[in-house]
């Protein structure tokens, strides 16, 4: 049976009271304290207080706190009016249980609001977060896309500018091959004047000389030619000069006959022929055209993502890869000097260059395989490929050092030594490299 508190202590104002229970030693943990608008109780066993209210209080603006060895209430009086008396008295038990349970009702349906408007509150800051999510993934796609949009025309200026040095190339390349051309020409035509002026030279001395063998001597009347004939056989004379004109000029413009060159001894001549590794430009001039509508061809069947013909075209992508390499943006240009070598593969500087930003991301394994193919395609009898031969040791030496293959590094370095014997950098990390083996080696 719990033991009810009558020791406590009330005092009021028109507008608050306040009541103070004792909580005669008990913890102030294990004090239930329940409240409603007609009524208070605080249950700390063995101990019990409990009392209805005289009048009807502002409970959400009512206090209760628990401190110095009690319960304090402040109640705040929803009429403001003078009590007198702080418990109501009533004989009607029934009564005074309807009154409690009705207070507790109008509690729970408070509770219940309150409940709701939290939730309601809740749930429109919950509504108001979305909006301003969505609102900030609009924007955000807003701006990719328009940092989307500028990249593309940055792009696309770019390779206008790229075209139009190329066609200010070609044009100049065309005017120039005209100039050469008229020079020909006019060289040809030279040539030609003169040999018509030589010929008509010729021409004219024959025919002088023609001339002059018609002209025949004067004979006497009574001479024995006339008598046997012989004038009349000089007749034929001026058509033998003709024909003596016709071949000077025929000989005035012919080619002068080249003397015979001696009789050589016969003999054997042995020719090897140097297998052809590198493309030669000059002789694929003639089909370069025609190969690359191939390839172009080719390409935009094999990548439908290409925004032009430029990315079509394996000089450009390198180039693009070697601007994105600039930038720092090690990824981006990877995938520029792979789609270079997908249209491509005997280019050694994209496997080179790839391999550079394979080191520059920590993917050693894919930097030593562009390296191998790299040497492969830079044979190291052509004594133009030794520069880059050495960068491709080098790159090839620290990633094989990045994956803990030190005495193949050594030997990549050295391989670059030998083609550089003057680089004292060189030295330094080859002797760097050997004391880390040493070091190891010891250590196992």
């Amino acid at each position: 049976m719990p033991i009810p508190v009558r020791d406590f202590s009330w005092e009021e104002t028109d507008s608050v009271v306040t009541v103070e229970v004792p909580l005669k030693g008990a913890s102030a943990a294990n004090a239930d304290i329940f409240s409603t608008d007609v009524y208070l109780k605080v249950n700390f066993p063995p101990y019990i207080f409990e009392v209805d209210l005289y009048a009807e209080v502002d409970e959400p603006r009512s206090v209760a706190s628990v401190g110095g060895g009690c319960v304090r209430f402040r109640l705040f009086k929803k009429a403001e009016v003078h009590w007198g008396v702080l418990a109501f008295e009533s004989d009607d038990k029934a009564a005074l249980r309807q009154r409690r349970e009705e207070s507790i009702v109008r509690l729970h349906a408070r509770a219940e609001e309150e409940r709701k408007e939290r939730e309601a509150a809740k749930n429109k800051a919950a509504k108001y977060a979305q909006e301003l999510a969505v609102e900030a993934d609009k924007q955000e796609r807003e701006r990719v896309a328009a940092q989307k949009r500028a990249e593309v025309e940055a792009a696309q200026a770019e390779v206008a500018q790229w075209e139009e040095r190329v066609k200010d190339q070609k044009a100049v390349a065309e005017k120039e091959e005209e100039e050469a051309q008229r020079k020909r020409v006019a060289e040809v035509a030279a040539s030609m004047a003169a040999a018509e002026a030589k010929a008509a030279v010729a021409v004219e001395r024959a025919a002088a000389s023609a001339a002059a063998a018609t002209k025949a001597p004067a004979h006497s009347i009574f001479s024995d030619a006339d008598v046997d004939g012989t004038a009349a056989a000089a007749s034929p004379a001026p058509a033998a000069a003709a024909a003596a004109a016709a071949a000077a000029a025929t000989a005035a413009t012919a080619p002068a006959a080249e003397p015979e060159a001696p009789l050589r001894r016969g003999g054997n001549i042995s020719v090897k022929f140097t297998k052809r590794v590198l493309p030669s430009a000059a002789r694929e001039e003639g089909d370069r055209k025609f190969l690359e509508e191939v390839q172009a061809k080719t390409q935009a069947a094999q990548n439908p993502d290409a925004q032009g013909i430029e990315e079509m075209n394996a000089v450009w992508l390198k180039d693009k890869g070697n601007k994105f390499f600039k930038e720092g943006n090690f990824l981006a240009a990877i995938n520029a000097f792979t789609e270079a070598i997908r249209l491509d593969d005997t280019i050694p500087a994209l496997f080179a260059n790839r391999a550079a930003c394979h080191l520059k991301v920590d993917q050693y394994a894919d930097c030593v395989a562009d390296c191998d193919t790299a040497l492969e395609l830079l044979p190291e009898w052509a004594v133009e490929n030794a520069a880059q031969r050495v960068k491709v040791f080098l790159r090839r030496g620290a990633a094989r050092a990045k994956q803990g293959q030190l005495a193949e590094a050594i030997a990549d370095y050295k391989g670059a030594q030998r083609l550089n014997p003057s680089n004292q950098t060189i030295v330094g990390d080859i002797a760097k490299l050997e004391e880390a083996l040493a070091s190891v080696a010891v250590a196992n």
